[in-house]
């Protein structure tokens, strides 16, 4: 600038209006979940405020994330970003297993009376279970897996058969089966009479289905 014949500089400086924070003004329409099911924020608005004191509406252009392969109440986690400044706010859901949601082992029977060393193969009927749960046997409590068929080999007393659906995290149990008793005969004839069929190879082996 001149003045006079007298030349003179400055600098202005313009300082960046940078995003402060961000919070949720319209919850989603969607906040109750079956167990796996994908997130849905359909519906979800944010006020981003600005280091100017102004603000704004955004309704896209953010981020949700939330584990909702288990049950219960979970957080959601809402990011927004704008020029490197990434800014956080959350909202909670709950996850309830899928009402279609049925496991059962076949041809139950809630108490079941089989010889001496006789081997019992077990199946299980599975419907609408969501993808990365999986069914568990359990004999007499103890976890034995994963297979289509458990089977129990040449049995000598009692023990009882159950199947759980667990969620993908390994641990959390989504739904139960009822619990099967199978006595097994083991008195003084019982046992005389498994050893000689074991002898002969006529041990029963029974499918259960």
């Amino acid at each position: 600038m001149t003045y006079q014949g007298v030349s003179a500089s400055f600098t202005v400086t313009v300082k960046a209006v940078v995003l402060t924070s961000i919070r949720i003004t319209t919850l989603p329409q969607k906040r109750l979940y079956a167990a796996g099911e994908n997130l849905d924020t359909t519906g979800l608005a944010l006020e981003a405020s600005y280091s100017d004191g102004t603000k704004k509406t955004v309704r896209s252009g953010f981020t949700a994330s939330a584990d909702l392969r288990s049950l219960g109440r979970k957080t959601v986690t809402v990011q927004y970003s704008e020029n490197g400044v990434t800014k956080t706010a959350s909202y909670d859901v709950t996850v309830e297993l899928a009402a279609n949601t049925e496991i059962k082992i076949l041809g139950f029977t809630s108490s079941r009376t089989v010889d001496y060393k006789a081997t019992v193969t077990f199946h299980y009927e599975a419907k609408n279970i969501y993808e990365g749960s999986k069914v568990h046997w359990y004999i007499n409590g103890q976890d034995k897996g994963t297979e289509e068929s458990c089977r129990v080999d040449k049995a000598t007393a009692k023990y009882t058969v159950q199947i759980k659906l667990i969620a993908s995290d390994g641990k959390t149990v989504l739904k139960e089966s009822e619990v099967e008793t199978v006595n097994v005969k083991n008195n003084f004839f019982a046992k005389f009479v498994g050893f000689f069929k074991g002898l002969f190879g006529m041990l029963p082996k029974i499918d259960q289905r």
